[in-house]
């Protein structure tokens, strides 16, 4: 199902600052910046037609490796999977809240000056992926858990070329501009800001910015998914990048044979969905993302500060009842 704006209270902009609002259980600096101030005119048509122009423009050499790599990427996005209306549908959702937000960011630099610019295609996309936020958008309208039905379940991927093409992407974000003297914390703060969950924007140059903005694909994070950002620590600890140092996850599979062994056979999964799971070494997020597909209530800790940020991050990917939940006693 689609986010409709008839389906929204009033519009898509004052859902977006009802989110804003919501408190969140892991450290997450409070927002008193308003998202909108104004509604672009600019059109998700007339915006694509500008991307495409851009495309054209460029000199022989960038055209060619920018066609090369979205032909070795095109496989993983599972086109085939879905409908031209359910395509048209995940389209009109990330424009209705672009311009909830303002309208979508033009280049790189407009990105760094845009709070939340990244979540409106976490909305579209997750409409085609899981479509949990549109299920924790709707017990949000109806501020209560009665009658929200099962929760919409992932199944974490396990294919491995898939996998490993997502965590090159991840790596080549931050090692294709390690020289600039940013590492995963200023990744972090990135992501954040796109999410909308940071005051502050990163305090990054022009060039990671682009850099960022252009190797970045939130599509195959949600298409594939996975606990990506445990295994980008990893990846970089192995490579001697000092904010990674001494990085090591507990295994996708491991954790969730762990979360169905805490669940056990418990016949009463609407019960279930009210019980907390805490954990106190959260790390990225391990241990709560199985335990996603049956508890909306969860928390935690960790004495990394990049790996708690990193959670946050995968909460809004995957578990949105985790990233921020008014329930929360």
């Amino acid at each position: 199902m689609a986010i409709r704006r008839d389906d929204l209270p009033k519009d898509a902009a004052e859902l977006f600052k009802k989110w804003e609002t919501m408190g969140t259980k892991f450290k997450v600096p409070k927002d008193n910046q308003e998202p909108m101030e104004k509604i672009s005119t600019t059109t998700l048509g007339e915006q694509m037609r500008l991307a495409q122009e851009k495309v054209e423009n460029l000199d022989p050499k960038s055209k060619r490796e920018l066609l090369e790599a979205v032909k070795q990427k095109t496989p993983l996005y599972r086109i085939e999977m879905f409908s031209p209306e359910e395509l048209m549908e995940a389209m009109k959702t990330i424009g209705e809240w672009a311009l909830a937000n303002g309208g979508a960011p033009q280049s790189p630099k407009e990105a760094l000056e845009k709070r939340g610019w990244l979540f409106p295609y976490l909305m579209g996309y997750d409409q085609l992926a899981t479509g949990r936020w549109n299920y924790w958008i709707d017990i949000l309208e109806k501020n209560t858990l009665e009658g929200s039905g099962p929760i919409p379940q992932i199944e974490w991927s396990h294919d491995r070329n898939s996998i490993h093409q997502v965590r090159k992407m991840l790596f080549n974000c931050i090692d294709g501009v390690w020289h600039e003297g940013v590492g995963p914390n200023e990744f972090a703060d990135w992501l954040l800001w796109g999410l909308g969950a940071a005051d502050e924007p990163p305090k990054i140059s022009d060039k990671v910015s682009e850099h960022w903005y252009r190797t970045f694909d939130l599509a195959l994070v949600l298409l594939h998914p996975t606990d990506y950002l445990s295994g980008l620590l990893e990846d970089l600890s192995s490579k001697g990048h000092k904010q990674a140092l001494g990085y090591f996850s507990t295994p996708m599979d491991v954790t969730t044979m762990m979360a169905e062994m805490v669940v056990g056979n418990h016949e009463n999964r609407e019960e279930m969905k009210t019980k907390t799971v805490n954990e106190p070494c959260v790390g990225c997020g391990a241990m709560l993302l199985p335990m996603s597909n049956y508890t909306l209530f969860g928390c935690g800790q960790d004495i990394n500060p990049v790996a708690v940020k990193f959670c946050i991050i995968q909460m809004y990917w995957y578990a949105p009842w985790y990233a921020k939940n008014p329930f929360h006693k």
